[in-house]
């Protein structure tokens, strides 16, 4: 290993994942060796990093899956194709005032990809991760929960509307009836601490009732496991709040598939359909490599095999044997 990546894998895991793993405005995260810490599980791993368990059992099939010992040797591989380009067309939505896609220069044709995106915040959600980017840098990049696919999270283009520190959760009907259908304590509201689900910081969209926010619950990070918000690890939403400022454009978008080309990859990254919306995830990739003009190069059969099993990890689909022009 050269000292340029020795020197990125030891930032990496001493800013994890704070340095919003960034590679370029079209790729983040890295491959490396994680130290198992004191209480760290596979769980804590999949939620902190933003990869998934069937995938860290895969990459990690030595440890058969057993609970991890304090001082093992992980392999992390988080990284993620960042959503700039989006496809769109091909996409299916029921809601006809939430579109999946929305460029943020303002364009009127809902299906254009978010090629001139330079400011803002975009959430993908069967990636289950949060972008933001300023001044068409990519700033950050964190892992989330999302909401499960019968409190699903409202797709649509909002901006950021308020911000609030230590927010009181004012439950809502819905949610208190759940509590009451489940047996639990029926509660209307949650004042700041250690309860609270909302955590400590609160970011409120102008979608009503829906937010960024931190969690009591870190673990269910990368999962499909909200009421419609978006949850994030309570560091990394500390660090955004921060950074944001009130105004900012939101796009909540949905693209299960995504491909990116440099001059010696075609990299593309597959994930399961939660909200059972694409009509066809070889034809969203097809587009792509259309799009980057690659499509003689990438093996399809791969592809299709990404296709059958999707993990969410960033893989290298170019045929081996052919170059791919300057």
């Amino acid at each position: 290993m050269g000292s340029f990546m020795k020197w990125y894998v030891v930032l990496a895991l001493w800013c994890y994942p704070l340095i919003a793993w960034a590679q370029s405005t079209h790729m983040t995260g890295v491959v490396f060796q994680h130290t198992v810490q004191k209480n760290q599980d596979w769980r804590y791993l999949s939620a902190r990093f933003g990869i998934g368990m069937d995938a860290l059992y895969a990459l990690n099939q030595e440890l058969k899956k057993k609970p991890l010992q304090e001082g093992q040797q992980v392999t992390i591989d988080n990284r993620h194709i960042v959503p700039i380009n989006a496809v769109s067309n091909l996409l299916t939505t029921t809601e006809k005032t939430s579109p999946a896609y929305f460029n943020p220069a303002g364009s009127t044709t809902k299906n254009e990809p978010l090629n001139n995106f330079t400011h803002g915040i975009i959430v993908n959600i069967p990636q289950r991760m949060l972008f933001y980017y300023k001044d068409s840098t990519l700033v950050m990049a964190y892992p989330v929960a999302v909401g499960k696919a019968y409190t699903k999270t409202p797709l649509g283009a909002y901006t950021l509307d308020n911000k609030q520190k230590d927010k009181t959760w004012f439950v809502p009907v819905s949610i208190q009836r759940e509590m009451e259908a489940q047996g639990k304590e029926v509660q209307t509201e949650v004042k700041p601490g250690p309860h609270n689900p909302l955590g400590r910081y609160w970011l409120g969209l102008s979608a009503p009732a829906v937010g960024i926010h931190g969690t009591n619950a870190p673990k269910s990070i990368y999962q499909y496991a909200s009421h419609g918000c978006i949850r994030v690890n309570p560091e990394d939403i500390e660090q955004l709040y921060n950074t944001v400022e009130t105004g900012i454009p939101v796009y909540v978008i949905y693209q299960n598939a995504l491909l990116h080309t440099d001059p010696y990859h075609i990299f593309i990254e597959v994930h399961p359909d939660p909200y059972n919306k694409i009509k066809n995830t070889r034809k969203i990739l097809e587009l792509q490599a259309e799009q980057a003009q690659v499509s003689s190069y990438v093996d399809w059969a791969q592809v299709e095999a990404y296709i059958k099993q999707p993990d969410g990890r960033v893989h290298d689909v170019k045929l081996l044997k052919q170059a791919l022009k300057p």
